[in-house]
């Protein structure tokens, strides 16, 4: 049954990633320093080019991505980037002496 989606094959065997400041990767280059891919991000994480998706794991800050859940995995949390927010509550819970880390639900570097 052919869904009507084509995935491409990627024909080189060394691929370098260029990150930004978040550490979210923006072009994929292969052994001779061409652009083979490019990801874009809005300000909550949704993938800007529709691209990342089919053609490597990791997106947003380096999370990699659940395919099945449309979810970034966080380490220890899913992050949505249609709603900007984890799904669950940090475990940790912050400290008092530091207020912004009470924000169960805060993105944090």
């Amino acid at each position: 049954m052919d869904s009507g989606k084509h995935r491409r094959r990627i024909e080189y065997t060394h691929a370098y990633y260029l990150q930004d400041d978040l550490e979210s990767p923006i072009h994929l280059l292969d052994g001779d320093a061409a652009v083979k891919e490019t990801y874009g991000y809005d300000e909550f994480g949704q993938d800007l080019y529709q691209s990342q998706r089919h053609f490597q794991p990791f997106g947003y800050t380096g999370y990699q991505i659940d395919n099945i859940a449309g979810t970034y995995y966080a380490q220890a949390r899913e992050y949505r980037p249609e709603a900007g927010r984890f799904m669950s509550a940090d475990i940790v819970k912050g400290f008092t002496h530091i207020p912004l880390t009470m924000n169960s639900y805060k993105e944090g570097k």
